[in-house]
């Protein structure tokens, strides 16, 4: 059983919302639920777990390396948010600003929905939440600054959202700025700062460079706020909407069509209320002669053996997974080698907490045998499912070229090593990510030309669905 699969309930007692019982739930291959008395242990794992319901797993793929050190080491380490019941009256206060596209090619049921969507919003909030409106065609307009939605602010935004008309350019650029400045400007540390952009184009006015916008969404994920994006249609730009929600530590959403986007929202809004830890950045202390290679998903800035990976908001019932390729120095037999220790920082209820990670330590053994017997299952389904995200990235990108065959290629390989890999270790899980990239190499093999609407619907769903295999 895979120890990210399982989670604890804080659960109010009937004699009062004091009174907690802690249930643990265990996930099976099968996806069900089960409840279980205690937590199950887990071999090759260490954990901790802080008060504020964030779970820290750490783990290394094998317990063992050969002493010649070419093999990288595969590092995890997974930020989980308890499954806490936190009732509305209970959330912190929003901060939060909607940042809507008005463009000429929101037009029609575009933007109908979109003005229902930020209505079903508005309508939905406390009293003590406060919330900006930007809107952006060819200009950039904040409609309405931070106002508390209490009855004047809620009549106030409501008014202003009904009167979004679409026509003009995508001034996305501009519009993410003006978002950061109303945000920032009204920060509380207490409250969950946070932008929802919505976009249906690519950037045609002020700053259309990927580099420009994205440091934008940068310096808020430094500053303690989210940005969540959402595409909408077939045209806008997927690369740049994920990118600003990765940097920036919030979610990213492929909305097929208008008629999705208040349950998107929905969605977005319940997943603020639970959120765990905020502004969580894990920092790892590297012996000597190892050195990081690679960090799936996730930015990250190394200083010396000192290597720092921006995690940002954790939501209760999710896991964000860092997986880590180490370079290790060569060994002797036996020899035991502390591969990385460290913390983990965030920003939880009762403000900022600094948490010791439990270190890792592997052995060296000339023994191939020893090195698979101790492999941690879990540590290689999340590394098959990284593969499987760059094999969707790279089948993309080649029929984006008009080299359908070479997609074809990527994907049989992949398929391929998956079902291997599926062998070895006997996982479900990586036998479900095989057979998803063999019907991805069946779909692709259908698709019309790469400028018809039925791939580029594929293309974005297929991007979507990498990023999510990277991060979780």
């Amino acid at each position: 059983m895979s120890p990210l699969r399982v989670l604890f309930l804080l659960v109010a007692s009937l004699l009062g919302a004091s009174c907690m019982q802690r249930v643990y739930l265990v996930q099976g291959d099968d996806g069900a639920w089960h409840e279980v008395a205690e937590a199950p242990a887990h071999e090759g794992y260490m954990a901790v777990t802080t008060e504020d319901g964030l779970g820290a797993l750490v783990a290394a793929s094998s317990e063992w390396v050969l002493t010649d050190g070419e093999d990288p080491l595969l590092l995890e380490v997974a930020l989980t948010g308890a499954e806490v019941v936190v009732t509305e009256r209970e959330r912190p206060p929003l901060n939060l600003a909607l940042v809507v596209d008005r463009s000429g090619s929101m037009h029609g049921a575009k933007m109908d929905e979109a003005r229902a969507a930020a209505r079903w919003v508005v309508e939905r909030l406390r009293e003590d939440d406060r919330v900006t409106l930007v809107s952006y065609a060819t200009d950039v307009s904040v409609d309405v600054q931070a106002v508390t939605v209490d009855r004047r602010g809620r009549a106030r935004l409501l008014a202003a959202i009904d009167g979004l008309e679409a026509a003009g350019g995508t001034h996305l650029g501009g519009a993410l700025v003006a978002a950061a400045e109303e945000v920032t400007d009204a920060f509380d540390p207490a409250a969950l700062n946070h932008l929802i952009l919505v976009s249906d184009g690519r950037p045609t006015l002020g700053p259309t460079d990927d580099g420009a916008i994205l440091a934008v969404a940068d310096r808020l994920g430094a500053r303690g706020v989210t940005v969540t994006t959402m595409g909408v249609g077939l045209d806008y730009h997927e690369d740049l909407m994920a990118e600003i929600a990765l940097v920036s530590g919030g979610n990213y959403y492929y909305v097929d069509g208008g008629t999705q986007m208040a349950q998107v929202f929905g969605r977005e809004l319940e997943l603020l209320g639970r959120t765990v830890a905020r502004d969580a950045v894990v920092t790892l202390e590297l012996p000597p002669g190892v050195r990081v290679a690679r960090v799936h998903g996730y930015r990250f800035e190394q200083r010396g053996r000192q290597v720092q990976v921006a995690v940002r908001g954790v939501a209760a019932g999710r896991a964000r997974r860092v997986l880590l390729e180490l370079d290790l120095p060569s060994g002797r037999e036996g020899q035991a080698l502390v591969v990385a220790q460290g913390r983990v920082e965030y920003r939880g209820a009762a403000g900022r907490r600094d948490v010791a990670l439990p270190a890792v330590e592997v052995r060296y053994t000339t023994d191939r045998t020893a090195v698979a017997r101790s492999s941690n299952r879990a540590v290689l389904e999340k590394h098959d499912a990284v593969a499987n995200a760059r094999a969707r990235e790279e089948a993309v990108r080649r029929m984006d070229g008009g080299d359908r065959a070479g997609a074809q290629r990527v994907l049989e390989q992949r398929a391929g090593e998956g079902r291997a890999a599926e062998r070895r270790t006997g996982s479900a899980a990586i036998g479900r990510g095989a057979s998803e990239i063999e019907q991805l190499r069946r779909d692709l093999q259908a698709a019309p030309t790469p400028a018809s609407e039925r791939w580029q619907h594929l293309r974005k769903s297929q991007k979507a669905r990498a990023l999510d295999e990277r991060l979780y």
